[in-house]
């Protein structure tokens, strides 16, 4: 895992917010409380939910670099998981999973995880 990614993971998992060369995390306001969210070069790449969860999205731009930074979030965010999930591209299509069979997203589709790293919707529906 690169050093910024690291940096910005721990930060957000933490509630702090920071800049960490091209990603930055900051805190923003809901009715229930206060939540996290990862932006990459300026693109809102994850984000906590009221429920604990966490939100990933490649934000239209499935590069490495927004891979990197996504999995590397989701090992420190699912720490106690046997093993995080993660995205990956084969084929030319991007895919996403972990233990199950893998999702295939789209560039924006938005994929919640629990902390025990089990993908609980996609684009807000249940799975």
């Amino acid at each position: 895992m690169k050093q910024t990614t690291r940096n910005s993971g721990l930060a957000f998992c933490a509630g702090h917010t920071g800049a960490f060369g091209n990603a930055k995390t900051r805190k923003y306001s809901t009715p229930t409380g206060d939540c996290m969210e990862l932006l990459l070069f300026g693109n809102r790449i994850a984000w906590t939910n009221d429920d604990d969860s966490l939100t990933v999205t490649l934000a239209g731009y499935p590069t490495p670099t927004t891979r990197e930074h996504l999995n590397g979030l989701l090992v420190l965010w699912c720490a106690s998981a046997v093993r995080a999930p993660a995205f990956w591209q084969a084929n030319g299509r991007q895919a996403f999973g972990c233990l199950g069979p893998a999702v295939l997203p789209s560039a924006n589709d938005q994929l919640t995880v629990n902390r025990s790293g089990q993908l609980t919707a996609i684009n807000g529906e249940p799975v």
